[in-house]
């Protein structure tokens, strides 16, 4: 169904697969951004005794930034 289509862009699925890398770049893109969640939390109650300044919105908007890149490879590792 998608072989016609991803055709051209097999040198863009290769990067995203990780087939550069010799393992699969999606565990590596979905494991950084969903561990940014513990840390928020942390830092959230670090901040509570004046440590951490405004590393919750750091850790936060990295995480948003980070998940799009993370999806794009776990869907090209998922479409084959």
């Amino acid at each position: 169904m998608y072989a016609g289509k991803f055709r051209s862009m097999k040198w863009l699925l290769d990067i995203l697969k990780g087939t550069w890398l010799g393992h699969p770049l999606h565990p590596i893109l979905a494991h950084i951004p969903m561990a940014m969640w513990p840390g928020a939390l942390i830092f959230d109650l670090l901040s509570r005794c004046q440590v951490g300044g405004n590393a919750i919105v750091r850790l936060i908007i990295l995480r948003h930034r980070l998940w799009p890149r993370g999806r794009a490879c776990g869907r090209a590792d998922w479409i084959g």
